[in-house]
């Protein structure tokens, strides 16, 4: 995921130019080097979830939740159930 502005940055350029980066918004104009302390200092990272996202996520999840339930189910009813007491050994 591309890494957004988590808050205002004005980041002055070496040509004397001042970039203005609002919430969510790229930050791939800045170097590398800055923007590791911004990481560090909170103003940059991942954007945020949305709610739409986490619920379709969600979504998703459960979904598969369903089918690997249904796989179990289905692996259980194919295995031949275990004999029941003590066994005789067997030579």
């Amino acid at each position: 995921m591309t890494d957004v502005a988590l808050t205002t940055i004005h980041y002055g350029t070496d040509e004397g130019e001042v970039l203005v980066f609002e919430p969510g918004d790229s930050v791939s104009e800045i170097p590398t080097d800055v923007l590791e302390n911004l990481k560090e200092q909170g103003a940059v990272g991942e954007p945020p979830v949305t709610k739409a996202q986490a619920d379709s996520e969600k979504d998703e999840l459960k979904a598969q939740v369903a089918d690997l339930k249904a796989q179990l189910a289905e692996a259980r009813a194919a295995k031949p159930e275990a004999p029941k007491g003590p066994q005789a050994p067997t030579k």
